[in-house]
């Protein structure tokens, strides 16, 4: 569901009172602002920066962010970043987070003969599945 339909459902649903108290809270608590940034490695090197405001985001969604720019080298179309987004957002975070940080974090430590780590898969440890950058000697 796209955000503005999910937005107006949820809204539809509240009572006169509701809508009255969120609009006078939103009109003065806070406060909307607009970036437009015109490339797309602007774009990631922004997102990446303001990961460590806000809800903390899954490593795997930061891992997300760098293969989609990975992908913008060698496929730069816009439909094939879309239709590679929309994969990746078909499955819930929570999924792919257990299936690489539960699955394939492990094994890794457990082929590099290391411990798991106490905290367990952190984004500290993202670059562990980054991959080899194409034609570049000694991936990213």
């Amino acid at each position: 569901m796209r955000t503005n339909a999910h937005l107006q459902q949820l809204i539809s649903r509240w009572s006169a009172e509701e809508l009255k108290l969120f609009t006078e809270f939103f009109l003065r608590e806070c406060s909307v602002v607009v970036l437009v940034v015109r490339d797309l490695e602007s774009a990631f090197q922004m997102f990446d920066s303001q990961n460590t405001r806000g809800r903390a985001l899954f490593p795997t969604d930061l891992l997300k962010t760098y293969h989609l720019r990975e992908l913008s080298w060698t496929d730069p179309s816009h439909e094939s970043m879309l239709a590679t987004v929309r994969s990746w957002e078909a499955v819930p975070p929570e999924e792919i987070n257990h299936v690489i940080a539960g699955v394939l974090f492990p094994i890794k430590q457990w082929l590099a003969n290391c411990s798991l780590p106490r905290k367990g898969f952190t984004s500290d440890h993202v670059d562990l599945f980054k991959g080899i950058r194409e034609g570049v000697a000694g991936g990213p």
